[in-house]
């Protein structure tokens, strides 16, 4: 692997880390006193949409820098990132709730 297959993963990677920390961020923003009072499917939902639109937002200003260009799959994997991150918190929830309740 060469040094600009490196340089590529990595700036893709990033795409995705940076929304799944996005994604557990707001999620807890919206846990935090007082909670949002909706549900945890609907929060989830509403944690991808908004990451999506974020993420169509920040290619959608790169179509105006010559040096950077606008791209549909980092969008998706800005969304994935955001979808993995909404899924590990509810992974987690369920086992703590489980804990708590027991089996």
């Amino acid at each position: 692997m060469d040094e600009r297959e490196v340089n590529f993963l990595a700036r893709k990677a990033g795409h995705v880390v940076q929304f799944f920390i996005l994604a557990l961020l707001v999620w807890r923003g919206a846990r935090v006193e007082p909670p949002l009072r909706v549900g945890r499917w609907r929060l989830a939902v509403l944690i991808v949409l908004f990451s999506a639109a974020l993420a169509c937002v920040s290619e959608g200003i790169q179509i105006f820098f010559a040096v950077r260009s606008a791209s549909w799959g980092d969008v998706m994997l800005d969304t994935a990132g955001a979808v993995v991150g909404v899924a590990a918190v509810l992974f987690f929830d369920a086992i703590n709730t489980r804990d708590k309740h027991g089996p």
